[in-house]
C-alpha cells in the first residue's frame, strides 16, 4: 500500500464532510443575515450550529479511522472539516457583504475571518480525538459494551439538552454551571455519536475472548 494513501484518504474524509459544514454554516448565517428571527429562535439557531460542527467533525474523524485504522489521520480528517466549514462560511459573508452594498472592512474579515477559521483548529482537534479514540475503542468491543455506550451517549445528550434548556430559563447570573456542563456534554455525546453507531451497525463488531483464543 502506498504510504501516502491514508493521508489522502484523511484529505478526501475531511473535505467532503467540509463541504457538508460548509453548507450547513451558508444556511445557519443565511438565517442570521435575512430570517431575522426572534427570541428564543437566535439562540436555539446558534446552539443548533455547534450541535452540527460537533456531529460532522465526529463523524469525519469516525469515517476517516475506520477507513485508515489509525487515529491521528481521523484527527487530520476533523481538523480539516472544520477549518473547511469556516472557510467556506467566510468566503459567504464577504460575498454577502457585496452583494448588499455594505461590503466588510478588510479589518473585519481579518478579525471574524481569523476568529472562525483559527477556533476552528482545536474544536477539530478536540472532536477528532474524541471520535476517533471511541472509534478504536469501539472497534473490538463486545456486543454488550457498545449497546451500553449506546445507551450512556444517549443519557448524556439528553443530560447535556436538558441543562442548556434549564438554563434558558434562569436569569443570565445563574446560568453558567448550567451552560458549563450541558455544552461539553452535548459537544461529547454528538462527537461520540457517529462511531457509537458505526459500531451498533457494524456487523464484525463483536470479537469476545472466545474467538481470540
Amino acid at each position: 500500500m502506498n504510504s501516502q494513501t491514508p493521508l489522502r484518504t484523511a484529505v478526501a474524509v475531511g473535505c467532503r464532510f467540509g463541504l457538508l459544514l460548509g453548507g450547513a454554516q451558508v444556511i445557519n448565517h443565511s438565517l442570521e443575515v435575512f430570517a431575522h428571527l426572534q427570541p428564543p429562535l437566535p439562540a436555539i439557531r446558534g446552539v443548533a450550529m455547534w450541535a452540527v460542527m460537533f456531529l460532522v467533525c465526529g463523524a469525519a474523524s469516525s469515517n476517516a479511522y475506520l477507513r485508515t485504522r489509525a487515529v491521528p489521520f481521523g484527527i487530520a480528517a476533523s481538523i480539516l472539516a472544520a477549518v473547511s466549514g469556516a472557510a467556506i462560511l467566510v468566503v459567504y459573508a464577504i460575498a454577502v457583504g457585496v452583494a448588499r452594498g455594505e461590503p466588510l472592512s478588510s479589518q473585519a474579515i481579518m478579525s471574524a475571518g481569523g476568529i472562525h477559521l483559527g477556533g476552528s483548529v482545536p474544536v477539530g482537534l478536540a472532536i477528532g480525538l474524541v471520535s476517533g479514540s471511541t472509534a478504536a475503542a469501539l472497534r473490538r468491543a463486545s456486543r454488550a459494551m457498545v449497546m451500553g455506550a449506546g445507551v450512556g451517549l444517549v443519557l448524556l445528550l439528553a443530560a447535556g439538552l436538558s441543562a442548556i434548556a434549564h438554563a434558558t430559563g434562569l436569569e443570565r447570573s445563574a446560568r453558567p454551571p448550567f451552560i458549563m456542563f450541558g455544552l461539553p456534554a452535548v459537544a461529547v455525546a454528538l462527537a461520540v455519536a457517529a462511531p457509537a453507531f458505526g459500531a451498533l451497525t457494524r456487523p464484525d463488531h463483536t470479537i469476545t475472548s472466545l474467538e481470540q483464543m
